[in-house]
């Protein structure tokens, strides 16, 4: 087996390759998948360069992915099979992915990440008080799916069987799913009672009258959720009609439609 030196471990952060690499570009001023600088654009100052590191699946970089698509800016999407971690992991801040490279610097943690792309490009509410409540709406959606992350680091396959099933017969129905006519009585049992409560209740979104990283965060928490619990949104219409309306924005259903399959 091949031993890898500093230097080829740092190439495989810093070249990129062929064949497990996408370049995603607005779709005008392009050529055979470059982009054509204008004479405008020439004299401009030189755009930001990012660069996501995360493995060839959606797991913890897709938020990231979602707001990219949705601020419609162009990024590198660098993917790496998991055969090749163990190379890659030691040339990284914290031995962590996601990476983001904005101009060469390295940003850690998924949540800073997609914090900074999306206060970078207007998605992170339009003051200081809808940037709070966004990152709050984002940390109760991370709270919620904290159990049914646990499942995907777990590699034993008897023991993920087992946490699936538990978390399909307990966790789900009594602290995501529990049916609207029990939040009279116990008005805590579920997280999703806020967000019933409250979608639409001003200007359709989940912040402000206005797109914002929290409404994407929503809707990839969804795609977690319906993995397991494929009709876990029947009873929660506002919910529902939520998450097909920030799928169905243009820039989103083309990422959602062209981005790469994977199982996860």
């Amino acid at each position: 087996m091949r031993e890898f030196t500093n230097n080829d471990k740092m190439n495989m952060i810093l070249e990129p390759r062929q064949h497990n690499h996408h370049v995603f570009t607005p779709a005008s001023n392009t050529l055979n998948g470059t982009l054509v600088a204008t004479d405008r654009q020439k004299h401009r100052k030189m755009p930001t360069k990012y660069r996501l590191l995360y493995f060839n699946a959606r797991g913890r970089a897709e938020l990231a992915r979602l707001i990219f698509a949705a601020a419609d800016v162009d990024y590198e999407d660098f993917r790496f099979e998991k055969e090749e971690w163990p190379a890659i992991k030691p040339t990284l801040h914290f031995g962590q992915v996601p990476i983001l490279e904005v101009d060469g610097k390295q940003i850690n943690q998924t949540y800073a990440i997609a914090r900074f792309i999306a206060t970078e490009h207007g998605l992170s509410g339009r003051n200081r008080i809808e940037a709070a409540q966004v990152d709050a709406l984002v940390d109760t959606l991370e709270d919620m799916m904290k159990p049914i992350q646990i499942i995907y680091s777990e590699e034993n396959n008897e023991k993920r069987v087992s946490l699936i099933k538990s978390r399909q017969t307990q966790y789900m129905p009594s602290t995501l799913l529990s049916p609207p006519e029990l939040y009279q009585t116990y008005p805590r049992m579920s997280a999703t009672r806020y967000l019933q409560k409250n979608i639409f209740q001003l200007m359709g979104y989940l912040v402000g009258d206005d797109l914002t990283w929290a409404d994407l965060s929503y809707i990839n928490c969804c795609s977690w959720l319906c993995l397991f619990v494929p009709n876990a949104l029947d009873k929660y219409p506002k919910l529902r009609a939520l998450k097909d309306k920030i799928e169905g924005l243009p820039r989103i259903a083309k990422w959602l439609a062209n981005r790469p399959q994977t199982d996860y």
